[in-house]
């Protein structure tokens, strides 16, 4: 289903089906406009099936073995549920240290999803890029929270994401309270920043 532009409700069905499949292996739902309850439903179906090796390039397979330290998924076309998804293996992984999500559109509630498996304290990523992913103002204050309680993350990278003062505050003040003792470099350029 590689950019159909299916929307909520065809996700829903989607979902329906998946969850009927014993055999399903790969399935693909990049490029589509798929958010909110849909998008946590579908993921959840994707979640459930342990014959789904690959979810829109995201190898599920692999992360549920714990056989990857790296992972690029830059600019595959991911969205909400493809995040979700993510933040849920990336919170059982005992061995990815660097994700890459650059150029996606995961949203805040994929964001939100990162964040969850963050402040988990089970992950042990120390470098996150979501860059270009339009995580806005609730997917870096889910991020900011998350860096409260974080011990290993040590680059992230927020890059054009429509952040604007909300967001930034969050982020100074998890900075501020020195809550991710490790992380020595955040990069916030091209967002709506102001000088408050």
């Amino acid at each position: 289903f590689l950019g159909w532009g299916l929307k909520p409700p065809d996700a829903v069905l989607l979902a329906d089906e998946i969850a009927g499949s014993a055999v399903l292996k790969n399935l693909s739902v990049a490029y589509n406009s798929i958010s909110g309850d849909a998008a946590q439903q579908l993921a959840a179906a994707a979640l459930s099936r342990k014959s789904l090796e690959v979810l829109s390039e995201v190898p599920i397979k692999e992360l549920r073995e714990d056989k990857l330290t790296e992972l690029d998924l830059r600019d595959k076309g991911l969205g909400p549920t493809e995040g979700i998804v993510l933040g849920e293996l990336v919170k059982g992984s005992a061995v990815l240290t660097s994700l890459n999500l650059d150029f996606n559109q995961i949203g805040p509630e994929g964001a939100k999803a990162i964040a969850d498996a963050l402040a988990s304290g089970s992950a042990v990523l120390t470098s996150l890029n979501l860059g270009s992913n339009s995580i806005k103002d609730e997917g870096a204050v889910a991020i900011s929270e998350s860096l409260k309680s974080n011990r290993s993350l040590e680059t992230l990278n927020l890059r054009f994401n429509d952040i604007g003062s909300t967001g930034a505050k969050a982020l100074a003040a998890a900075l501020r309270e020195g809550g991710s003792a490790v992380l020595t470099s955040i990069d916030v350029g091209y967002n709506q920043l102001d000088e408050e």
